[in-house]
């Protein structure tokens, strides 16, 4: 039973984790890429590419990121694929330089979205990435690098947490499954001691009930059929006995013993009368 409850209790609190930590976490991650994707969109609508437009494309990129903090990177590229305008947002990187160039700062932008980044690192960071058409015609694209560390970190506490809950949950289930099972159990345990002695001949065991419900009705059922061995018993045993006793004096006093031991009488007074 306790195995069973153990059991229940993980099976309850994984359902749990999926559908209140995993699920909202899945559907922050979507919410949080499609509006990174309308961000991309926006910066691909300006269409400025074909006009040389990069300090246009940067000045609003910037104003991009000053914006969303959640966003780690903006990069433009032209159709020959040469980044042409970048931003970084460097609050989001740990880095070792005190100074940072602009060319050393479009080589980091290139590298995060070429996905060099340490391993540990890898699921904190996704890429939304939009092309820039005129008709049918690709003349560029505009990657927007996100940070999922804020997301990752919250289902990380959400399944902790939930294991905790778990543990506290197991442990009083699984007092409280003991409890019960050991309240079932007892009772159980006395009725089959007490068969035990009445298979070697031992009539004197009544078993006082404990609950109040079928195993009680079965300790009642029990000391009823004890009741009726017992009277049977005597009623057996005084017969053979009698059967070979034919002095009066000698007949009143078995029926004193019997009399004595069945209802377990100190002493007992028993008239026989002569009848003419």
């Amino acid at each position: 039973m306790i195995a069973f409850t153990i059991i229940l209790v993980m099976v309850i609190m994984t359902a749990i984790t999926y559908f209140f930590t995993i699920r909202e976490i899945n559907l922050k991650r979507s919410s949080l890429f499609d509006q990174v994707e309308r961000i991309a969109q926006n910066v691909a609508t300006l269409q400025l590419v074909d006009q040389q437009e990069w300090s246009t494309y940067q000045d609003y990129i910037n104003q991009v990121m000053e914006a969303n903090k959640d966003i780690i990177y903006i990069a433009i590229y032209d159709e020959r694929n040469s980044l042409r305008a970048h931003a970084l947002n460097m609050d989001l990187l740990e880095l070792e330089y005190a100074v940072i160039s602009n060319r050393l700062r479009a080589n980091i932008v290139e590298q995060l979205d070429r996905g060099l980044v340490a391993d540990d690192n890898r699921d904190d960071i996704r890429t939304a990435r939009v092309n820039i058409m005129i008709n049918d015609r690709i003349i560029g694209s505009v990657n927007v690098g996100y940070s999922l560390i804020s997301i990752n970190d919250e289902l990380r506490e959400g399944i902790v947490f939930n294991l905790i809950l778990a543990g506290i949950f197991t442990v009083i289930f699984s007092i409280a499954a003991f409890v019960v099972s050991r309240r079932l159990a007892y009772p159980i345990e006395q009725l089959n001691d007490a068969m035990l002695r009445v298979t070697r001949g031992d009539l004197s065991k009544k078993i006082v009930p404990q609950t109040h419900d079928e195993i009680a009705e079965l300790v009642l059922a029990y000391n009823t059929m004890i009741e009726n061995m017992r009277e049977r018993k005597l009623i057996d045993s005084l017969g053979k006995k009698l059967s070979s006793t034919f002095q009066i004096n000698e007949l009143a006093s078995l029926i004193d013993r019997q009399l004595k031991d069945a209802i377990q009488a100190a002493s007992i007074k028993l008239f026989i009368t002569e009848q003419n």
